[in-house]
């Protein structure tokens, strides 16, 4: 399977060149370094597409990772999943030295990518960013949320800006 996580080697931030590869999904501007989860890797985007469509009809769950803000990694963990759910066992998860943990992933089936009322309690307790994708698992059906469910945008880079 090829949607795994991987170590992504983060190159200088061209301003330029990054102007030309960001996506339009969600983007918002910053002014000096953002705080909290700001963007996401494109390349992200596609494995979180490719995993999900992998585990179709059952729901696809996963740790995001981020680094300075830029969500650019995630981690598959121990997971029960269904047609409807997909319950992580995040508390046997061990902590990440390099990386902070942003929240969470996972793909919705139905195609409604809103959260349910169990993905809300889940949002308040863990992480500040959270993803869902529904079905049929395209660049267009994702949607990011904050732990209190309420929709945010990302912007999507390919590389890592580097502030002062």
């Amino acid at each position: 399977m090829g949607w795994f996580s991987k170590k992504n080697d983060h190159e200088p931030y061209d301003e330029k060149e990054d102007e030309q590869n960001h996506d339009s999904h969600a983007t918002t501007s910053h002014a000096g370094k953002p705080k909290g989860v700001w963007a996401i890797k494109k390349a992200m985007i596609e494995f979180i597409i490719e995993a999900s469509k992998d585990t179709y009809p059952n729901e696809f769950y996963a740790k995001l990772l981020q680094k300075n803000g830029v969500i650019s990694e995630f981690s598959i963990i121990r997971t029960i999943q269904g047609r409807s759910h997909a319950i992580p066992f995040v508390y046997m998860e061990p902590p990440d030295i390099f990386l902070q943990a942003a929240g969470s992933v996972h793909s919705h089936p139905s195609g409604n990518n809103r959260p349910s009322q169990a993905d809300l309690e889940f949002f308040r307790k863990t992480g500040e960013t959270h993803i869902i994708i529904g079905y049929p698992y395209t660049q267009s059906t994702w949607q990011a949320y904050n732990r209190s469910g309420e929709a945010i945008e990302l912007e999507v880079v390919r590389r890592v800006r580097k502030y002062k």
